[in-house]
C-alpha cells in the first residue's frame, strides 16, 4: 500500500469515526437513553478506535523503514516530501474534530448521569445504609428493613 492509500485508509476511518460521534451526541440529547444502544455504539466506536490504532502502528512501521521519526512529525515530513500534505492536513484537522466532539459527547453523558448519581447518594444517605448489595440485591431486606412491596 502506498503513502498516499494509508493516509486515505486514515482519512476514511477518521471520517466514520467523526460521524460516529455525531450519532452518538443525538443519542445522548434524547430523552430517553436506550442500553441496547448505548451497548452498540460503544461497540462501533471500539471497532474504529481498534481499527485507528492498527492504521497508526501501520504508519509508524512504514516511517520506520523509510527512516523517518515514528509518530506526527515523520508523517508530515513524509507528506510534505510525498507531495500529499492537504491529505495529512485534512487527517490532522479530522483527528481534531473527533477529540473535540468527544469532549461534547463525554460532557453530555457526565450531565445526564449526574443527577442519577446526585439522587442515588442523597437515598443512600437517607437510608443510612447501602440501598443495594453486592450481589445487586436489596441490602434493606437482608438487614430486615422496609421491603419494597409495602
Amino acid at each position: 500500500m502506498s503513502f498516499i492509500q494509508h493516509l486515505e485508509a486514515r482519512k476514511s476511518n477518521l471520517k466514520e469515526f467523526v460521524a460516529l460521534l455525531k450519532e452518538e451526541q443525538a443519542l445522548y440529547s434524547t430523552v430517553i437513553l436506550l442500553g441496547d444502544a448505548m451497548i452498540e455504539m460503544a461497540e462501533r466506536k471500539n471497532a474504529l478506535a481498534l481499527k485507528a490504532e492498527q492504521l497508526s502502528k501501520e504508519t509508524n512501521l512504514g516511517l520506520i523503514k523509510l527512516q523517518y521519526p515514528t509518530g506526527r512529525e515523520g508523517a508530515q515530513r513524509l507528506a510534505e516530501e510525498s507531495n500529499c500534505l492537504p491529505l495529512w492536513d485534512e487527517i490532522v484537522d479530522l483527528a481534531m474534530k473527533a477529540k473535540v466532539q468527544n469532549e461534547v459527547n463525554g460532557t453530555l453523558l457526565q450531565m445526564r448521569w449526574q443527577p442519577t448519581k446526585q439522587m442515588s447518594a442523597l437515598l443512600q444517605k437517607l437510608s443510612g445504609s447501602a440501598l443495594y448489595g453486592p450481589d445487586g440485591k436489596s441490602a434493606r431486606n437482608a438487614i430486615g428493613g422496609v421491603s419494597a412491596k409495602a
